[in-house]
């Protein structure tokens, strides 16, 4: 089983120039790409491999993160004429809070203004050394190593996402959304609904959990992990009828990203699977040994899966 992941799938983009978004066309193109070089996963073979964990498909099953409004509106309606099943892993925060996540106001800053702009912005906000998690390696060599970004934007969202803590990280967005972008306007839209996500329940598609803030879980407390992903949790047994199967999967991913307190949590609240970011296929060994970090190939990683320009 080859698992595949996606964000953003969407037609276009209005004002952001440098936005990273998989095309639709191009988005139809890859399955019809996978079908012909074998097949989607439906929704029943899906759940046979989950309840037998011996007889994995040999097929590509499709993953979407972040609870975006694109899945609805683009990627539903063609995963439904194609019989496949889709997991979609939603961080649950923005129905609680009303506001962006920190990871999308970072997206869409590089959007409207590109890296080299927001990394000069960000340098007058911070200086080197200054950041908790500046000085872990696996920081620098293993995070936006798959992306096709130029260096300003990888060292911007390095800055922001993995070596600043959570509360440095919302400060210097605040100042950087409040003095360029509106985030009322850009939170109106963004996300699937709460009716959005009962929709696709119903549908037959998989809706998982990507934790409540869409933190790197690495850098959080063992109690801080635990409340992140109790709440996230609760809240989509709390929204939607009975789920199938608990599943979860990595904010950024990568094993840098998680620990062993995060594996064992995961599956202490009941998770069946969670999924990583790692480029092989998933094996039954997989299934059976290590439920907890199942690997996912970035869609970019085959045809028809690099990213357009806004």
């Amino acid at each position: 089983m080859n698992a595949v992941m996606y964000h953003y799938v969407r037609s276009q983009t209005r004002n952001m120039p440098h936005f990273r978004y998989l095309h639709i066309d191009n988005f139809k193109k890859q399955l019809d790409y996978f079908q012909n070089v074998g097949h989607l996963i439906s929704r029943e073979e899906f759940l046979e491999a989950v309840a037998t964990k011996k007889e994995i498909p040999d097929g590509f099953l499709l993953t979407f993160d972040d609870g975006f409004k694109d899945h609805i509106d683009y990627v539903l309606p063609e995963l439904l004429s194609r019989n496949a099943v889709g997991l979609f892993f939603i961080p649950t925060a923005p129905y609680q809070s009303g506001r962006l996540l920190d990871v999308h106001r970072v997206h869409h800053l590089l959007g409207h203004f590109g890296g080299s702009e927001m990394l000069s912005f960000l340098l007058e906000h911070y200086k080197s050394g200054s950041l908790p998690f500046e000085n872990i390696p696996e920081f620098h060599t293993e995070t936006y190593s798959n992306q096709e970004n130029d260096q300003a934007t990888v060292q911007f969202k390095r800055v922001l996402n993995y070596f600043a803590d959570p509360a440095q990280q919302t400060e210097i967005l605040n100042i950087l959304m409040g003095s360029l972008l509106s985030e009322d306007e850009l939170f109106a839209g963004l996300y699937l609904t709460l009716g959005d996500l009962a929709e696709m329940h119903q549908a037959g598609m998989v809706i998982g959990s990507h934790s409540q803030n869409h933190r790197v879980l690495s850098k959080l407390s063992p109690q801080e992990q635990l409340t992140d992903l109790t709440n996230s949790l609760q809240f989509l047994d709390n929204i939607l009828d009975v789920i199938p199967v608990k599943t979860f999967c990595y904010p950024y991913g990568g094993f840098h990203s998680f620990n062993e307190f995060t594996e064992a949590t995961l599956m202490r609240l009941g998770c069946q699977l969670a999924f990583n970011v790692e480029p092989r296929m998933i094996s039954s060994k997989d299934f059976i040994e290590r439920p907890s970090a199942l690997p996912r190939y970035d869609c970019n990683m085959f045809p028809f899966g690099t990213a357009s320009m806004g």
